[in-house]
Formats: structure tokens, sequence, C-alpha cells
């Protein structure tokens, strides 16, 4: 029995996708769009600001566990300007804005997961229309 799919009931007239991931970092499963991307239904354009995983991603990628349709940048999306990254222990949860405890602290060990570990410049891409 054949694979029932939205690409092989549009056969040709399949559009190609574009997936954008801000803050594409690697965290351990498969990404909701990876099934996309690895049967070239379209290309991904992620952002990782922080440089560790940014790494990780461009590592996965000259190991042979990425594709040719993938483009990582190592910036933010923003206004365009220069910005503080907050790079936390979790890594995921690294942010443009220096977390708010206050409000962290009422949620069960949310808090543990923001805890700043490091600040750096970085710059940010102004996107102002869908990329072509």
């Amino acid at each position: 029995m054949s694979e029932l799919s939205i690409a092989s009931v549009l056969g040709t007239s399949m559009p190609r996708i574009k997936v954008i991931a801000v803050g594409a970092s690697d965290v351990g499963a498969p990404e909701i769009y990876a099934e996309i991307i690895r049967k070239d239904y379209g290309e991904l354009i992620g952002f990782e600001p922080d440089p560790e995983a940014y790494n990780r991603l461009i590592e996965r990628i000259r190991q042979g566990d990425g594709s040719s349709n993938v483009l990582y940048l190592p910036m933010a999306v923003g206004d365009g300007s220069e910005s503080t990254l907050y790079l936390t222990n979790s890594g995921m949860t690294s942010f443009l804005f220096r977390p708010n405890y206050h409000l962290l602290e009422k949620f069960h060990d949310l808090a543990e997961l923001y805890q700043v570990v490091s600040e750096t410049l970085t710059g940010l891409l102004w996107i102002l229309k869908a990329v072509s």
C-alpha cells in the first residue's frame, strides 16, 4: 500500500514549503517540520543566536545529518539593531529580554531554567517580507 500524503495527492502541483525556525536549537527530538525537510518538500531557514547551539547545528550538517535545503543563520530576529542576548543555563530559554524572575518564581521550577550564565551582543535580522 502506498503512502497517502499531501504530496501524493497534489503531485507536481505541490508548492515548496518555506519553514522559518526562530530559535532553531536542537532540542533532542525531531521538530514538527522534520518530515517536510527530509522528504524535500521545502526548505528550512533557522535562526539560532546562541553560538554553541548554532555550532552544534552546523556540525550536524557537516556530519551528513543535514540537508542541502537547510540554512542556519547565527542571529536573532528583531528590529535590525545590535542587542544583548541573555544566554541561560538551559540554552533553549535564552532570550533577548532579561528574565523576569519575579514572574518566573510564581511557577514551579520555571525560574531555574532561566538562570543567565552569560550575556553577549548579537546582530538582529529585521524580516520585512516573506523569504523568497
